[in-house]
């Protein structure tokens, strides 16, 4: 019987979605090369005919998410049939959405010995969303419930405040500590956007009134006290298998 060769695009992403789950189950430090090949049932000289290191396989799973992320931001920024605040419920409940379904390797990136791997995710996001929340800040002005002249330069200091704080609280677990820096973080931007008070609240209630609050706040804990960060970026080789 021939071999079946698959693309070398299907097979690294064979390899990014298995260790995805794994890095999910057991942690990034904890899932080994030997772990996620034998997932796959595949030699590990195969691994390294794609991939330089584990490290250069977490990149190409970063890169997914940034992607799902930037995809469910422009879907929902993109419809006709909403107003703008319905669109930013849509846009926030589904990241948060994402965020959950790789919560531990959300909570590996935000370490402090990981601060320039979610500076360079952060940079590349931005990028890439910048647009979708200009025209959303652009819709808000129009419908009359934002107030800026400058849409723009306001969803990029949009992007700025939910960054440094939102980074801040995986530093704390502290419950007390979470609230203020959301709230504080929901007020600035409406004061950027020039929204009314409130306008905001429902993701105040959302994730402050979340049930999985202090299961969160646990994990931050015990994630915090791991050591480890990543080797720098490397390429691979890559070829049919």
């Amino acid at each position: 019987m021939t071999r079946r060769t698959k693309e070398p695009a299907v097979r690294r992403q064979e390899f990014a979605d298995t260790a995805a789950a794994l890095f999910e189950k057991k942690g990034y430090e904890n899932t080994s090369v030997d772990d996620i090949v034998g997932r796959m049932r595949v030699a590990k000289g195969l691994f390294y005919y794609y991939f330089d290191s584990k490290e250069e396989l977490l990149d190409l799973i970063i890169d997914d998410l940034i992607a799902e992320n930037v995809a469910v931001f422009e879907k929902e920024a993109s419809r006709t049939d909403l107003d703008v605040m319905a669109k930013f419920r849509a846009v926030m409940t589904a990241a948060a959405a994402v965020r959950a379904r790789s919560r531990t390797l959300t909570l590996f990136v935000h370490r402090p010995s990981n601060r320039h791997l979610h500076a360079d995710i952060e940079a590349r996001a931005v990028k890439l969303m910048l647009p979708s929340l200009t025209a959303l800040v652009e819709q808000g002005v129009r419908e009359g419930v934002f107030d800026t002249e400058y849409p723009e330069e306001t969803a990029l200091s949009f992007f700025a405040v939910s960054s440094i704080l939102g980074h801040e609280v995986y530093q704390k677990p502290d419950e007390e500590f979470f609230r203020r820096r959301v709230e504080a973080a929901l007020c600035i931007v409406e004061r950027l956007l020039g929204a009314k008070p409130g306008t905001f609240d429902f993701y105040k209630k959302q994730v402050i009134g979340g049930p999985q609050l202090k299961k969160w706040l646990r994990q931050i804990s015990v994630s915090g006290g791991k050591k480890g960060g990543r080797k720098k970026r490397g390429g691979g080789r890559k070829g049919p298998a």
